[in-house]
């Protein structure tokens, strides 16, 4: 098999390789099966199964097709972490010192197919822009955050009495400057139609759930911000709905005028 760095070289070199090792690693798959999936010719197909089954002992046939043998199965669960670290590592890019990675509960490599919507230089509002569209456009919105930037404020006033669903986690001194705003009023209306709530603790996320996609706005503690990595992710989505549930349950219900109700410990009324 070589030296160790020489093998992790060989599987880093090309992407067919790493692509037909984790297809048959999921399950078991003939050559017609490989050649559709991964889309690679009939040559080169031969030729990776061929290197993977005689000269590094990673994949077998049986009569179910090619599946991993336990030296490849191990090479999968310990590379494709990496590969996928390095992927999202990609994606971030310099806003990578946005992302709560200190509070989080969620390997980074999870957002490897995420999406980051950055400001761009002759428009400075597209985060805004997109992530707004995506939530019009969306049925139920779950959401726990620092603050709610005003566009998204006035999009939920609209598209609520569209039948749009809302639970949001709102930083308690965000409440505390909007109360006296011109944005009171629309969040009097928001919270007669919706379940709102008050965390008067540290919230180090900008957090929505919009159906199936999750967004997470990238900034600091100062409400600088990087731009908006979006993705449909299930682990990512099933991190985010446990953590706007984590937030409820130790917040307060709001009623109108921004008022916290009474609440006991699980963040219900009495």
């Amino acid at each position: 098999m070589g030296e160790p760095l020489d093998t992790v070289a060989y599987l880093s070199r090309s992407a067919n390789r790493v692509a037909i090792l984790r297809t048959v690693d999921a399950e078991p798959r003939d050559r017609r099966d490989l050649e559709a999936e991964v889309g690679v010719s009939r040559s080169t197909l031969s030729r990776v199964l061929r290197e993977l089954e005689t000269e590094r002992g990673w994949i077998r046939r049986t009569a179910d097709g090619y599946t991993t043998t336990t030296a490849g199965a191990l090479v999968v669960e310990q590379f494709v972490p990496l590969l996928e670290t390095i992927e999202a590592l990609h994606t971030v890019g310099d806003a990578l010192a946005y992302l709560p990675v200190d509070t989080m509960s969620l390997p980074v490599r999870h957002f490897h197919d995420a999406t980051f919507v950055r400001p761009a230089e002759f428009d400075p509002t597209a985060p805004f822009e997109y992530g707004v569209d995506e939530l019009r456009a969306s049925q139920t919105l779950l959401s726990v955050g620092r603050t709610v930037p005003q566009p998204y404020v006035r999009a939920i006033s609209e598209a609520v009495p569209d039948d749009l669903s809302v639970e949001l986690v709102v930083g308690g001194a965000y409440l505390d400057t909007v109360a006296e705003s011109e944005l009171a009023t629309l969040w009097d209306d928001i919270v007669v139609e919706t379940a709102i709530y008050r965390y008067d603790g540290y919230v180090p996320y900008n957090l929505l759930v919009l159906d199936d996609v999750v967004h997470l706005w990238l900034c600091s503690d100062q409400g600088e911000r990087a731009g908006l990595l979006e993705t449909a992710n299930s682990a990512v989505r099933e991190w985010a709905i446990d953590t706007v549930e984590e937030y409820r349950r130790e917040a307060h219900p709001l009623t109108p005028g921004l008022d916290a109700a009474a609440a006991d410990g699980s963040g219900n009324p009495d």
